[in-house]
């Protein structure tokens, strides 16, 4: 295990009196299986009676570069004969042993989801998102594997290094206007399944901050005017609350 990797999962529980909550069944084991393959930190904290509980937001920070991440997606691609070492390793920034241990919670938690993965590396952060109920965790693999894809293409087409990718970005109206924003969870208001995971992404430079948007079917960058495209508190302030 790479002392520098950490994975930070938390989520919101239903209160089941005051000093416990009504947590996932299992929650102890999930935790267990978790620890073997990442340091982590796995946390529920109380909320009312409404939205927004029992789904996991997971931040996975390393002080790994993504050309290294992409070798370990190029490998797992190529199915090149691997070391059990390095197939542990493929499988770990793959997040498998994660997924398999999400995937046995799930089973014993049928409202548990996952809101957002944020992956923190030393050159980039890579932001993706809940689309519709489920959606995340089953696609994670094939997101990154479609990120090892287009990378390559994508920095072709901007002259500057990328520091952010948010997966995905929606086509939207704000005052008449087109834009583009993240998901909104169970603010949204569009009719959105586990494909929009794979028609826009927004991307950010690194040299000047600009946001451009990712077309993965075209395979082009689309120009928009400023801001290209919105996050999800920028978005219900304007949207909703018109500040």
């Amino acid at each position: 295990m790479n002392s520098s990797d950490f994975i930070k999962i938390e989520y919101y529980a239903f209160p089941e009196n005051k000093n416990t909550l009504e947590d996932f069944h299992d929650i102890e084991v999930f935790k267990a299986e978790v620890e073997e393959s990442y340091n982590s930190f796995i946390r529920g904290q109380g909320i009312g009676r409404g939205g927004g509980a029992y789904e996991f937001i997971i931040h996975f920070i390393s002080n790994l570069h993504w050309s290294d991440i992409l070798l370990y997606i190029a490998a797992d691609l190529g199915k090149k004969a691997v070391t059990k070492s390095e197939n542990l390793l493929l499988d770990k920034y793959l997040f498998k042993p994660l997924q398999k241990a999400y995937g046995k919670l799930k089973n014993k938690n049928k409202n548990l989801d996952c809101y957002s993965f944020q992956i923190e590396l030393i050159d980039i952060k890579i932001f993706i998102y809940r689309t519709s109920h489920d959606s995340l965790m089953p696609n994670l693999e094939k997101i990154l594997k479609m990120i090892g894809n287009h990378s390559e293409q994508i920095k072709g087409m901007i002259s500057s290094n990328i520091s952010e990718i948010h997966i995905p970005v929606l086509i939207d109206s704000l005052e008449d206007q087109k834009i583009f924003r993240v998901p909104l969870g169970d603010m949204e208001m569009l009719d959105l399944n586990e494909t929009n995971l794979f028609e826009y992404w927004g991307i950010k430079h690194n040299y000047n901050q600009s946001l451009k948007v990712y077309n993965l079917n075209s395979k082009v960058i689309e120009d928009m005017q400023f801001p290209d495209f919105y996050l999800e508190d920028e978005f219900i302030n304007k949207k909703f609350y018109k500040k």
